[in-house]
């Protein structure tokens, strides 16, 4: 993560003539320290413009919704082949339970069914 304050160099601050970031509305300081192990333990300071950090957030999270996305059409691409998988074997075992000739009434094994469009 970059401080995303361009201060004093921001059009928004020079249009009205702040003499400090902290005089902006958008502006907001932010202290952070990392939990993650090994990781250094030292606070961060992030000066940061509200409007430009929720951009970066915003498309942040929409390039992981994309990768959720992505996972799932594999995942579903997956379970179907292992589904029709599955059925083939239930059809090899009602076909050997039907041949079995003892004379006893069988009852077949169903079916997984597939949502339409699969």
């Amino acid at each position: 993560m970059e401080n995303t304050c361009h201060f004093p160099h921001c059009e928004f601050a020079r249009f009205h003539k702040f003499k400090k970031a902290e005089q902006c509305c958008n502006f907001k300081e932010t202290f952070f320290t990392s939990n993650a192990p090994g990781a250094d333990q030292t606070p961060k300071v992030y000066r940061d413009c509200a409007p430009v950090r929720t951009l970066l957030m915003i498309q942040d999270l929409y390039n992981r919704e994309i990768g959720v996305q992505r996972a799932l059409e594999q995942q579903r691409n997956v379970t179907v082949m292992v589904v029709r998988k599955f059925n083939e074997m239930v059809d090899r075992a009602n076909d050997h339970l039907n041949g079995l000739s003892d004379g006893r009434e069988v009852q077949a094994l169903p079916h997984i069914e597939l949502q339409d469009g699969f």
